[in-house]
């Protein structure tokens, strides 16, 4: 109770999204320093051809890629979390949350075959499955750079507006803890709009 008057529902929010994003990179931190550790120890190395070492600034694209679509996805596991009851409900909303980052997979044959064609470059601009597209399309051509810098600006507009709708939506379930949510108003909270709810005055039950 004291944390929810302490912050809004936007600083909240985002702290949840970056505080288990930091523990998943470093979860995987500690397995490739733990496997790079132990494979110094034992005097190996890992040596790749040629065609499988990346460059640095398709690393740098990767990160930038992974952090903007993870806070879209992470965000919109939150919104499923407040809005289903159980974990059972959860589990198959989530698998529909992930089909967009499925498709580009699907069409992974056309992308690397066509990797400027008109359905990588949409693929690549729409923030739902450009985390993906974008990246299958750097790693097999030179990808122009207006197009890396407007998918990257689409990402972050769309991830800000998610976590300020989903924050709405966590702050409407707050309003309404024990008791049932109208979806009213949870999906005019989705929007940012103010809906008249019976019992809801001035945002307090």
């Amino acid at each position: 109770e004291i944390l929810m008057v302490s912050v809004s529902p936007n600083q909240l929010l985002a702290g949840k999204i970056i505080g288990l994003g930091l523990i998943g990179l470093l979860i995987n931190f500690l397995w490739v320093g733990t496997g790079l550790l132990l494979l110094r120890l034992g005097g190996g190395r890992i040596s790749l051809p040629q065609e499988f070492q990346l460059s640095g600034s398709l690393l740098v694209w990767g990160i930038l890629f992974f952090l903007l679509g993870y806070a879209i996805y992470a965000s919109l596991m939150s919104a499923l979390g407040v809005m289903l009851p159980n974990m059972r409900e959860i589990s198959q909303a989530t698998f529909i949350l992930l089909i967009p980052m499925l498709i580009p997979i699907m069409f992974v044959g056309t992308l690397v075959e066509q990797p400027n064609g008109w359905l990588a470059v949409i693929f690549s601009l729409f923030p739902f499955t450009s985390p993906v597209a974008m990246m299958m399309r750097l790693t097999v051509t030179q990808v122009p750079l207006w197009q890396i810098v407007l998918s990257l600006l689409l990402l972050i507009g769309t991830s800000v507006l998610t976590v300020r709708a989903v924050a709405g939506i966590f702050r409407a379930q707050t309003m309404f803890a024990g008791s049932s949510k109208p979806w009213r108003y949870l999906l005019f909270q989705l929007f940012g709009l103010n809906a008249k709810i019976p019992g809801i005055v001035n945002g307090t039950q």
